[in-house]
């Protein structure tokens, strides 16, 4: 932000930050320290980026704020266990969490004595690690603070460095939501030892991703989709709904014996806006586009369906 709203800042906080304020995100580090500051608060949902000189302030504030039920904690990077000392969370603090995003290292500060029933591990991998490196020690340690909650985790999101190192399904054992975040650039192997899931989502590539695609070329390519979602049902035999990779396109069966996987569209209106931008610059946004049944198709009404539109709905065969 310029020095303007700087200059402003407290006037801007001291009306909006009341009482009656129940849910704070932001993504500026000034705002978000500022707002730490403040008292008397009943906020239930909160979302801020967190640098290492703010653990001490964050603590302190989360100490006074029973009321929060939704914490993300946005930033910090890969930091060693020691680093996280100054983060002094009390064991009676947050009582009402029920939904935790935030390093692997804090894990032991938050998870102990708390109703976290969602859980989101970010930012792991470690920058001295390169990059096409797959396999490093994990901080294993802090994970064990899963099993100190006071119920059982349900959805668990982690990014793939942390699918790779660590046997999930040790900490995990059910859930019924994993979600795998791509934090490396490399192609998902997929493990022969899982959790058992009931939904899965891959935001990360499948396949070993060529220099010359773009991220989720196999977004709206339902025929590659179907040949990628049996390797995953292999691996997730109780699976009932997946994602295969970064896509609007969700995948379902009825029950985890059916072999009949359905596609449809979990976000109509982000679907339409791609396929919208992709007519109107086609040299920006190429398309790898194989519909099955119109499914992706129906987004539009037929009086929406213009020639361009139309166009780019070919039949798989044709698209061979």
């Amino acid at each position: 932000m310029g020095d303007f709203f700087v200059e402003y800042m407290p006037k801007v906080l001291e009306v909006v930050v009341t009482p009656a304020l129940r849910s704070w995100k932001t993504d500026d580090q000034a705002l978000a320290r500022n707002f730490l500051l403040s008292d008397s608060l009943l906020v239930d949902d909160l979302q801020i980026p967190v640098q290492k000189d703010d653990l001490p302030l964050l603590s302190k504030f989360l100490n006074r704020m029973p009321s929060i039920v939704v914490f993300n904690m946005v930033g910090l990077g890969s930091l060693s266990r020691d680093e996280f000392q100054e983060f002094d969370l009390e064991p009676t603090a947050l009582p009402n969490l029920r939904s935790l995003r935030c390093p692997l290292g804090l894990l032991p500060s938050f998870l102990p004595g708390r109703p976290i029933r969602k859980l989101h591990i970010q930012d792991y991998a470690p920058r001295a690690v390169r990059r096409t490196f797959r396999h490093f020690e994990v901080d294993a340690p802090s994970l064990v603070a899963v099993k100190r909650t006071t119920c059982a985790i349900e959805e668990l999101t982690v990014p793939m460095s942390i699918y790779d190192n660590v046997a999930l399904e040790d900490y995990f054992p059910t859930l019924k939501l994993l979600r795998i975040d791509d934090d490396r650039g490399l192609p998902l192997l997929i493990k022969s030892h899982n959790p058992e899931v009931d939904e899965l989502q891959c935001n990360c590539h499948q396949d070993d991703p060529d220099e010359s695609d773009r991220l989720g070329s196999y977004g709206l390519d339902l025929r590659k989709q179907r040949e990628l979602l049996l390797q995953l049902q292999n691996a997730f035999p109780e699976v009932t709904k997946v994602a295969v990779t970064w896509s609007s396109i969700r995948w379902r069966r009825s029950d985890a014996t059916s072999t009949d996987w359905r596609p449809f569209v979990a976000d109509r209106d982000s679907l339409r806006t791609r396929l919208l931008m992709a007519v109107k610059y086609p040299e920006l946004t190429p398309l790898r586009l194989v519909d099955e049944d119109g499914c992706i198709a129906n987004v539009f009404r037929p009086d929406e369906m213009t020639p361009a539109l139309h166009a780019m709905f070919q039949p798989a065969e044709q698209s061979q």
